[in-house]
């Protein structure tokens, strides 16, 4: 909530309040019930509990910096004391309170209910709602008459959409809790057997859930589940405009249908799909789900009619979507283990229908070759049902193909019995640490395991020790990156010596324009074409690294050193006819232009071929900075003319940045350096590794190898700079420049951070910078120049700057830009946690 002063919370909150002399305090944004969470200005409301009694920690949240406390009765704890008869409902009444306040200025309030998929959908819809403005949800599931208020008070001025999210134990908790957060906005997704035992019939289930749409404002919306009948009933107990969402198919009725065309999954059933919308907004969209399961897919057209009815745009909702992550633990939590175990962790609650659908979603995550076990615990609260519904569970698992099942809880014999009746083997385990040391036994490289149970059973403590268990890997993978930057060094810091004795008795030397720096006339007949070592250098520490490590080279590794030696080759051509015809002009610029281009063109076709087996093709046709641009997703020809601009750009910075003793190479290789460092991470927070790795997560194909040719470049440019720098014994020429520009563009390519290398190779940009402003100065002053000579480390040449000096300075230059590169990448991350 916004600050306000004790006695305005005392006023909402119908309470009395006892230190008159403390009204005038202000209060404020925090409203808790956990003296932990306090913070100065906090609200602490002290509930009576079955473990624990609230009143107990009024000193602790005091301490905590807490001002003021909703209360049965006074005590020595120095702050506010609001009193009321009832700490449940004053929190109750503050809340209605806020929200009437906030609905009044123009908050938007989404309500969701449903028998299963309420805590995930409300992830999702937040998510998608947070694309249009400031946006409050609760953590986890908040769902009763306590998370419900909790929630609401988080209500700030600037909030535009509150979502809450509302279970029900009985008949009129959900018309409760809409007294509180009156729904503009009510999503039923579902009515199942979750609480058979509290409802006793699915159809006293549906009269309950259908509270919310009874609540919806008028003017407000209605969105149903289309597929579930009971559900779709509940449109005639509503005066709300409807909005219908139907998994596969256009919905039959509603002022707004959502429905998808063509739901693929990948191999962690990840579906997309075409979001299409008909009624009151129309229009198509691509959706490419990140979080795993095909219940997801409905939860997700929920999520988009949400939107919609909220006024969003179709390619706001679709984008908003695809870059939505679980937020809450425990619900589907897919992590991909490095010796390829899959431990799906779908703990926190469990009833026949959740169990089912987490039951078909893993048996989708099948691999060629390997097994789908289950670790399968009590579902709670079914009453009198419960043993069938157990029995119904196991042959359930075995319907679907389960290879194995352990059971667990009161009603393990019955699970056991299911599975076994229907042919699959099954074992009862007696409690959690034999779980785990029985799953653990069975699993071997390839299996997926399903853990799964109500959440008193806490099986989530089983979950994590799988993921933990995995054995530590990177070793190899490290090795490999390491190998390739030792290789790269040591290939060009002996190789170089080689070539120099070579080109010298050859006389292939490099030829100097007389209308350059006069400093440059001495350097007339230095070896030239260098970068051939480079290149062979970074191509064989590539090799042997891979080699050395028996791992495979991957097609985004192949591809950097496509585009690297293409460039090079291009390069080679030009260096080659400037020392046959000793002149300082190779290649016209139309031949030149015509060879990167084809170059360029090939590698863009192809950098959109061979996707992995999670559909990752190396590059992407959506614009990038710190990851793909979701809404910047160009056409394919658009793509491809967008990268091949990026390596034309970045093969001729490089190249304008070559004309100082080891000017390019140290600025390059100080880049490739912070490339590898930003490839590890992406490495590390890997969409495809870990489902969980959070919003901040990143779709790049093979970073670890992306990492290993980054850092064959930055050490084969270190080795290279031994020979390179001033006084220079050999030039990398066209060959190298070229090549390095190429790799500078692949880079950010593949890693999908194209926006985000102007930043990394910032002295490359402004060097080339210099030129285009001095032509363009030049040009529209008739012949005036901006610089004494472009590009620019020239102008201070001729300022009478050293040549070593300026090439320090430079460096310097580019090593604060790739620190502002390496900070704008991480503290990004950082900051989305």
């Amino acid at each position: 909530m916004r600050e306000r002063t004790v006695a305005e919370v005392a006023a909402l909150a119908g309470a009395r309040l006892l230190e008159g002399d403390r009204a005038t305090l202000a209060a404020g944004p925090i409203v808790t019930n956990d003296s932990r969470a306090c913070r100065p200005g906090s609200i602490y409301v002290a509930l009576p509990g079955e473990r624990a009694d609230g009143h107990d920690f009024l000193g602790a949240a005091a301490e905590a910096g807490a001002v003021a406390a909703l209360c049965l009765q006074p005590s020595t704890a120095d702050l506010a004391h609001l009193l009321v008869e009832d700490g449940q409902a004053a929190l109750s009444r503050l809340a209605r309170g806020l929200v009437a306040e906030a609905k009044r200025d123009g908050l938007v309030c989404v309500g969701i209910t449903g028998s299963s998929g309420k805590t995930s959908t409300k992830d999702l819809i937040a998510q998608v709602l947070e694309a249009s403005g400031p946006t409050i949800s609760p953590p986890g599931s908040f769902n009763n008459e306590i998370g419900v208020p909790l929630t609401a008070c988080r209500v700030e001025a600037e909030t535009r959409y509150l979502v809450a999210e509302m279970g029900a134990r009985g008949l009129g908790h959900i018309a409760w809790l809409c007294q509180v957060v009156p729904p503009d906005v009510g999503v039923v997704l579902n009515v199942g057997h979750a609480h058979a035992g509290e409802f006793g019939s699915l159809a006293a289930t549906a009269l309950a859930k259908g509270e919310l749409v009874e609540a919806v404002v008028p003017g407000g919306w209605a969105v149903l589940n289309a597929a579930d009948p009971l559900v779709r009933a509940m449109a005639t107990r509503t005066s709300a405009r409807i909005a219908s969402f139907a998994p596969t198919h256009e919905p039959e009725f509603g002022d707004l249908r959502v429905w998808a065309e063509q739901p693929n999954p990948d191999h962690l059933q990840r579906y997309s799909f075409e979001l299409r919308a008909e009624g009151a907004s129309s229009g198509s969209a691509p959706v490419t789900l990140r979080v795993p399961g095909s219940f997801q897919l409905s939860n997700a057209l929920a999520a988009a009619a949400v939107g919609l009815a909220a006024g969003m745009e179709i390619a706001m909702v679709a984008s908003a979507l695809s870059g939505a992550e679980a937020r809450s633990r425990w619900r589907m939590e897919v992590t991909e283990r490095p010796d390829g175990i899959v431990v799906v962790n779908d703990s926190y609650n469990a009833n026949p229908d959740s169990m089912r659908a987490a039951l078909a979603a893993s048996a989708g995550l099948r691999r060629p070759g390997g097994r789908v076990l289950a670790l399968l615990g009590d579902m709670l609260e079914l009453g009198e049902s419960a043993p069938e519904a157990h029995v119904s569970l196991g042959r359930a698992a075995a319907d679907l193909g389960y290879d194995l099942v352990l059971a667990i809880g009161q009603h393990a014999a019955q699970i056991a019995e299911g599975a076994r009746s229907g042919g699959t083997p099954a074992e009862e385990v007696a409690d959690k640490e034999e779980a785990f040391a029985r799953s653990y036994a069975h699993l071997v490289a390839g299996d997926v395991v399903l853990i799964k149970a109500s959440r008193g059973v806490a099986l989530d403590t089983v979950a994590q020790r799988l993921v933990d268990a995995a054995p530590k890997e990177g070793g190899t993978r490290v090795r490999s990156i390491l190998l390739a930057g030792g290789l790269g060094m040591l290939g060009t810091l002996l190789g170089t010596r080689f070539a120099i004795a070579l080109l010298v008795r050859r006389g292939y030397g490099q030829f100097i324009r007389d209308d350059g720096p006069t400093s440059h006339h001495t350097k007339r007949g230095t070896p030239t074409m260098g970068g051939i070592v480079i290149i062979g250098s970074v191509v064989l520490a590539y090799a042997l690294g891979h080699l050395l490590t028996w791992t495979p080279p991957t097609a985004s590794g192949l591809l950097v050193l496509y585009l690297f030696t293409g460039m090079g080759l291009v390069g080679f051509v030009d260096d080659w006819i400037k020392i046959s015809k000793a002149r300082s002009l190779g290649l016209d610029s139309r031949a030149k232009l015509i060879g990167q281009a084809g170059v360029a063109v090939s590698f863009a076709l192809l950098a959109f071929q061979f996707p992995n087996e999670r559909g990752l093709t190396p590059a992407s046709m959506a614009i990038s900075f710190l990851r793909d641009i979701p809404w910047l997703t160009l056409p394919l020809v658009v793509a491809v003319l967008w990268i091949v601009l990026i390596i034309a750009a970045w093969s001729n910075a490089a190249n304008l940045t070559d004309g100082l003793d080891g000017l390019a190479t140290g600025a390059a290789a100080m880049v490739f350096a912070a490339y590898a460092v930003v490839n590890i991470w992406q490495f590390k927070q890997s969409c495809g590794a870990l489902s969980t790795a959070g919003p901040q997560c990143y779709e790049v194909r093979d970073p670890y190898d992306l990492a290993a040719v980054s850092l064959a470049l930055a050490g084969a440019c270190f080795g290279f700079l031994w020979w390179n720098a001033s006084p220079a014994k050999i030039f990398m020429g066209d060959t190298g420049s070229l090549s390095l520009g190429g790799a500078l563009a692949a880079l950010s390519i593949l890693t999908r951070t194209e926006l985000l290398m102007v930043v990394v190779a910032g002295l490359f940009v402004v060097i080339t910078s210099s030129v285009v402003l001095q032509v363009g100065f030049f040009k529209l002053t008739k012949g005036r120049r901006l610089f004494k000579m472009a590009p620019l480390q020239h102008h201070f040449e001729l300022l009478g700057w050293a040549e070593v000096t300026i090439v320090i300075r430079f460096w310097i230059i580019c090593g604060l830009f790739v620190a502002m590169g390496l900070g704008a990448f991480y503290g990004e991350w950082l900051v989305g946690q």
